[in-house]
């Protein structure tokens, strides 16, 4: 009679699998509240299910073992805390079934990689394989009740390494299993206090492979995994500098997105790092006698006036973040740190944690290895922990790739924690690019506004003038003081008619001191912050040179002062790049009273 009892439960069982499984992402429990329904001699819940498609992307290969659930993983990533187990397929390993907490062995696949980086709860499950046998069904067909099911689970936990064979990697204990076989059984215990035991009945080898499991599940215990909030999600992406020896190398990063700039006069304004300077985190340099590449922070001045570029950067920028670095040497550590952080919580607490440890490593410096504002000597595997003071935020970036040198590269696997990011106010603009070339297109600049005008609007804001530009065919470019009406004459007489008509001219001494070392380092040395330094400055190159209403000529590398007389404004200009035939692009640092 008892054996008629579990046939015919064991066909009820049957059939309920069966029909959920006609819909292929069954969107409700297929094991009951009462698992003694099923048999009145049980009070375990018996299913059967097949996870299908291990490299398919609708391939329902992740399981909820306390509802049966299946998921893709597009479902199951909007749904991390029910997911028990995936199945993945390995050409050498097989049919796999993997907790999702085993990040590294995840990784190895890139639906595993999915997980890693994306699910904020990764529930752990333990797997004991025990390989087919004579008595394996026997096994399986004695598992009646939750006592039986518990005691099984003990023995093969006391007896899995003695199999032929054994490998923890392919039966346990642990957060995974492979090389799967018809008739093995296979013992799960979960996070959620949820155990069972499955006997593979059929399995299709492959990406488009399958699984088919008859279960026995004990969810007397069965608790729920809260999810975890959406704020405590992070970025991720990749980046990678390059010729940190070269100004049209990628040479500054943004650690909240990941883009790059660089310095060369021809890049454009949306990449160039002196237009985003508010952005910037990181300065990428080599120097062989600091360890090949380093990192640092925009305001770690003195590190940057070992080079020529972090000189100009001291002298030029004038938002300059703040931030701290720590770099822990590659090892399995460091790997795990990294694999192991994906939750905004888990990179603030490695950032304190680093902080705390670092002095520990071997051959630990200070200048190699942090707390600072620069850290050097990074190589592959490496691991950076850093906190911008200036914009709030915290990352953790791996070392993935790197080539030496002043034309070398380093590529970076980045996690960042933005939530409480600040936006950094951007400098005022202290460039500009000059087009006027003959009357009509003359330009009249505002540099306190730092605002380029063509004269119809220059007419209607006089007072902010400060001086002309325009390009001559023999001249080449041109600055002119307004009050200068033969330097607008030698253009057209009713240029000059029309500037000497207006209400207010304001008097400007202009002086071009040339291109020589002496005077760039000149320009380099002042902060247009200190008044009297540009005063100064100014008063030393009228000992050079008479002030004059008209500067014709102007070539790249000129360095230039004007004084707006009427204004209180002192002026001093680099020009970056003077095209005869073009535009004339200029740097400047300005002081007002």
């Amino acid at each position: 009679m008892r054996c008629t009892i579990i046939l015919l439960n064991t066909i009820k069982a049957t059939l309920l699998a069966v029909c959920c499984l006609v819909v292929a992402s069954c969107q409700k429990s297929i094991i009951p509240n009462d698992p003694a329904g099923f048999d009145a001699g049980s009070d375990l819940a018996r299913v059967g299910l097949v996870l299908q498609g291990p490299g398919v992307a609708s391939g329902l290969r992740l399981l909820d073992l306390g509802t049966g659930q299946r998921y893709t993983l597009a479902e199951g990533t909007e749904v991390p805390e029910k997911i028990d187990l995936v199945m993945l397929w390995g050409s050498a390993s097989g049919m796999n079934l993997i907790a999702p907490s085993n990040i590294a062995r995840l990784n190895e696949w890139s639906a595993g990689q999915t997980i890693n980086n994306t699910w904020l709860v990764k529930n752990t499950t333990t797997f004991v394989r025990i390989k087919s046998s004579a008595t394996t069904q026997a096994t399986y067909d004695g598992i009646m009740r939750t006592d039986d099911l518990a005691e099984a689970y003990q023995n093969a936990l006391n007896t899995v390494e003695q199999q032929e064979g054994y490998l923890e990697s392919e039966y346990g204990p642990g957060p995974a299993v492979r090389n799967l076989t018809v008739g093995d059984l296979v013992f799960m215990e979960t996070e959620k206090q949820v155990r069972a035991v499955a006997l593979v009945t059929n399995l299709a080898t492959g990406t488009s492979g399958s699984l088919g499991l008859s279960m026995k599940i004990d969810v007397s215990k069965r608790t729920e995994i809260p999810p975890v909030p959406a704020s405590e999600r992070i970025e991720i992406y990749e980046t990678e500098l390059d010729r940190p020896g070269y100004d049209e190398g990628k040479r500054f990063l943004d650690f909240s997105t990941g883009t790059t700039y660089d310095l060369s006069a021809m890049t454009p304004q949306e990449r160039h790092a002196f237009h985003h300077q508010e952005k910037i985190d990181v300065v990428f340099l080599n120097s062989a006698d600091k360890g090949g590449f380093n990192f640092m922070s925009p305001d770690d001045e003195e590190w940057l006036a070992s080079w020529s570029i972090g000189s100009d950067l001291n002298a030029n920028w004038l938002v300059k973040n703040e931030g701290v670095f720590v770099k822990m040497d590659a090892s399995a550590k460091a790997d795990s740190i990294f694999l192991h952080s994906y939750r905004k919580s888990h990179l603030r607490n490695a950032f304190s944690h680093a902080l705390a440890e670092v002095d520990g490593q071997e051959g630990y410096a200070i200048d190699t290895h942090g707390p600072g504002k620069h850290i050097g000597s990074l190589k592959v595997g490496d691991l950076i922990f850093f906190k911008s003071e200036s914009k709030q935020i915290y990352v953790m970036a791996k070392v993935t790739a790197q080539a030496s040198g002043g034309a070398g590269t380093i590529a970076l696997a980045v996690k960042v924690d933005r939530s409480e990011e600040i936006a950094v106010p951007p400098p005022p603009v202290r460039n500009l690019r000059l087009t006027g070339v003959g009357a009509s297109t003359a330009d009249f600049i505002d540099f306190s506004s730092v605002v380029v005008h063509k004269e119809g609007t220059a007419e209607l804001n006089t007072a902010a003038i400060d001086v002309a530009h325009l390009r001559g065919s023999s001249t080449s470019h041109n600055f002119i003081a307004i009050t200068n009406g033969p330097g607008f004459g030698a253009w057209t007489a009713a240029l000059r008619a029309n500037i000497e008509a207006w209400p207010v001219r304001n008097h400007a001494e202009l002086i071009n001191l040339g291109s020589a070392a002496e005077h760039v380092a000149l320009y380099e040395s002042l902060d247009e912050r200190d008044r009297e330094a540009m005063a100064a400055a100014f008063e030393h190159a009228k000992t050079l040179h008479t002030p004059t209403g008209r500067l014709s000529n102007v070539g790249t590398g000129d360095i230039i002062f004007i004084n707006s007389v009427d204004r209180g404004i002192i002026v001093a200009i680099k020009v970056v790049e003077s095209n005869p035939q073009g535009g004339l692009e200029i740097a400047f640092k300005i002081s007002q009273n």
